[in-house]
């Protein structure tokens, strides 16, 4: 079984690194549970990384529990079936204040698929971990460990995350395909007890503004029921009210009247189509969006 086990770890972590899979960008931050509870789904959960808890407060020396969790791109696919990280804190075994209870990996059943290859002495700080999930994680936000402690007679103390300081792995996501593709963890979180942590987020995705009729909302291409104009759109003004055919040097382009007007076209009307207009005595014409057009000259 152990050697299984190996076996899934070194089909996540040997790949190709020379392409972006799919859980480019992807960043890792912390979150308090606001529990006592040193299990996977304890406590609470953050609804998105930047709602994330980084602060923890308390000078009783009471056991609390912390998460990790693995945050990706809105309208990403990711597939995260492998993670290596590191951390480091003021230790209380080295001499510092943050003493350490507990901790386990939130990745399914160990003995079906799931590893956890740990330096010595993890959790300690300055050491590093290598996580294989049993089944592929799909979602934006991913549960990836728990840890539990508290900071001595509340002394101030930040516990950070950070790239495995084996130099070989370093701070890497890796998906699920044959050999995995691996993706550098875009950034990293803390938690500050007695004092603020910090958490980094990915960066926006490619949500754009989606028409249904008039109504505009910002959504990901893929859940966008009606017309979705592109990522360089936004709902602030409304793209979407009061568009129409408009014959516009030779070409019929579905714009506003005010825009078609202000460029000296001539519009048909709210609601009207190109294909029922002629714009220059045959010539061809195609629908489109004022905003495409813009575009093509950014």
């Amino acid at each position: 079984m152990k050697k299984f086990l190996m076996a899934v770890a070194a089909v996540a972590l040997v790949g190709s690194a020379a392409f972006a899979g799919p859980n480019n960008g992807g960043v890792i931050f912390l979150h308090d549970a606001s529990t006592s509870i040193g299990e996977c789904g304890a406590g609470s959960a953050p609804s998105s990384c930047e709602a994330a808890d980084t602060e923890i407060d308390g000078s009783d020396n009471s056991t609390q529990v912390w998460k990790v969790y693995a945050a990706f791109k809105p309208c990403t696919a990711p597939r995260l079936k492998a993670m290596t990280f590191g951390i480091t804190y003021s230790d209380f075994n080295q001499g510092g204040t943050l003493y350490m209870s507990g901790h386990g990996p939130c990745i399914g059943d160990t003995g079906n698929g799931a590893a956890e290859f740990a330096d010595p002495g993890w959790p300690a700080s300055g050491t590093g971990d290598v996580i294989v999930w049993q089944y592929t994680q799909t979602t934006l936000l991913v549960e990836a460990y728990w840890f539990a402690g508290y900071a001595y007679y509340g002394a101030p103390s930040v516990f950070a995350l950070n790239a495995n300081p084996d130099p070989g792995l370093g701070g890497m996501f890796a998906d699920d395909s044959l050999p995995a593709l691996q993706d550098p963890i875009a950034g990293y979180g803390t938690l500050g007890f007695n004092e603020p942590g910090s958490v980094v987020c990915p960066s926006a995705g490619a949500e754009g503004a989606c028409c249904v009729g008039a109504v505009c909302t910002m959504t990901c291409e893929g859940d966008c029921a009606g017309n979705w104009l592109g990522s360089q759109f936004t709902c602030d003004p409304n793209p979407c009210v009061g568009t129409g055919a408009c014959c516009l040097n030779n070409e019929c382009f579905i714009m506003t009247q005010t825009d078609c007007e202000g460029q000296g076209g001539r519009y048909y009307g709210d609601n009207s189509t190109c294909p029922q207009q002629d714009c220059g005595g045959g010539t061809p014409t195609h629908e489109s969006t004022w905003g495409h057009i813009k575009a093509q000259y950014r």
